[in-house]
C-alpha cells in the first residue's frame, strides 16, 4: 500500500503491447464504474474496454486512457479480446 491507502501498480506483460501497469481498483469504484454502465451511458457498448481504460496506469498509478473519452475508448475496444482479458483480469486479480 502507498501511503496515501491506495495500492501500487501492478506490472504486466501483454504479449503485443509489452510490459504495462494496473491499477488495483477499490470497492467504491468498482460500484461506482459499474452504477455508470448501468445508467445507459453512450459508452455501455463499450463496458469492458471502458473498465480496462479505469485500470491502465503508468508506474505511478496515472491512468493513461480517459473511460469518459469516446476516442480512448473506441481505440481499447479495437484491441484483441485476450490482451484485455489479461488487462482486467490484473486488475481483479493481483491484489490476491
Amino acid at each position: 500500500m502507498r501511503g496515501d491507502g491506495a495500492a501500487a501498480p501492478v506490472k504486466v506483460e501483454v504479449k503485443r503491447w509489452g510490459t504495462i501497469y494496473v491499477r488495483l481498483p477499490t470497492v467504491a469504484e468498482v460500484e461506482a464504474a459499474q452504477t455508470e454502465d448501468a445508467e445507459g451511458d453512450p459508452l455501455t457498448q463499450h463496458a469492458l474496454a471502458r473498465s480496462a481504460a479505469r485500470l491502465i496506469c503508468d508506474e505511478t498509478g496515472a491512468r493513461l486512457f480517459d473511460p469518459d473519452n469516446e476516442d480512448d475508448v473506441d481505440l481499447l475496444a479495437a484491441r484483441r479480446w485476450s490482451d484485455l482479458q489479461q488487462v482486467l483480469a490484473a486488475g481483479r486479480d493481483a491484489g490476491n
